[in-house]
């Protein structure tokens, strides 16, 4: 029931995006040194650096199962409206992404509602879905950024976007709880056992990061 929304959902999280982009420097964890920088990830001057080609990383995405990844990159005489673009662009893409992945999610339920033949609580499995799936980007971080000059003297900004799947299922889940009814009827599945497995497991990788300082 989520396709038929698709289109809506991704002009939605465009919107998101755009209001959004004063979040794109928060979680930066590689820079790079063709940008000129101190102490954040933010561009605080012009980048000098002449690198034709586009990074190894921007087209080699990681193949990971814990983070959802997409890349973009825009060209502007003007360096930062570059950066603005492409993280726009970058959080549609990880909206693509993540749709298909919260479509997945649904699934696992649906399939156990449906021979139910509960609608309702279908229904109400739904909404959880679409509001994971609208809200879950301002959780998206940059994970690497680089700014380059085109022979033009252009700048052309590269972005990879990041997104936790454990923060996406940990969503799902509080979602799920607060329909007590859907929750009494799926906590028994093993979709729902494994999704807290996960999702706990996710937890305790995220306090070990804090307690390391990451």
């Amino acid at each position: 029931m989520l396709k038929r929304n698709a289109n809506k959902i991704v002009w939605t999280l465009a919107l998101l995006a755009g209001s959004s982009l004063g979040l794109v420097g928060c979680k930066n964890k590689d820079t790079s040194v063709s940008q000129i920088a101190s102490g954040s990830d933010r561009v605080l001057a012009e980048p000098t650096v002449r690198v034709p080609a586009e990074p190894v990383w921007y087209s080699d995405l990681p193949a990971s199962e814990m983070v959802i990844y997409a890349t973009a990159n825009a060209v502007s005489p003007d360096w930062q409206m570059a950066e603005k673009i492409a993280a726009r662009e970058a959080r549609v893409a990880l909206a693509r992404h993540l749709e298909v992945m919260v479509n997945g999610l649904q699934r696992g339920f649906d399939e156990q509602l449906t021979l139910e033949g509960d609608r309702e609580l279908l229904q109400s499995n739904q909404d959880v879905a679409e509001t994971v799936t609208h809200t879950i980007l301002t959780g998206s971080y940059v994970d690497k950024k680089e700014t380059h000059l085109t022979p033009k003297d252009n700048y052309r900004v590269f972005i990879r976007m990041a997104l936790d799947r454990g923060m996406v299922e940990q969503r799902y889940l509080d979602q799920i709880k607060r329909h007590k009814e859907l929750e009494t009827r799926l906590r028994a599945s093993d979709a729902f056992e494994d999704m807290e497995r996960r999702v706990e497991a996710y937890k305790q990788e995220m306090n070990e990061r804090i307690e390391d300082g990451g």
